[in-house]
């Protein structure tokens, strides 16, 4: 999904989501499990967590790598230059 063609629109929750797994990539050099997240943002299982990324997968802000393990099968996507990137949902 291009995000020039169509406008991503997330919720506050999937936008504090995205910053602690750029957060965390960033300060780690990996992506969070699951467990991690689970605790982080207080969810009852990682249940929850799988039900965020795939929405933030239809949201084009992420995306699966199958040659990945774990949590490190998916991948943030970064805006390009030229696309709007994403907005927040109010």
């Amino acid at each position: 999904m291009n995000s020039a063609d169509t406008h991503t629109t997330l919720t506050d929750k999937q936008i504090n989501i995205l910053y602690f797994l750029r957060w965390h990539y960033n300060k780690e050099g990996e992506m969070p499990s699951f467990k991690t997240v689970m605790r982080h943002f207080g969810f009852a299982s990682t249940n929850a967590v799988t039900t965020h990324y795939q929405r933030l997968i239809s949201k084009g802000v992420l995306r699966k790598n199958l040659e990945g393990h774990g949590s490190n099968r998916y991948e943030l996507i970064e805006p390009t230059d030229g696309e709007e990137g994403i907005k927040i949902e109010s």
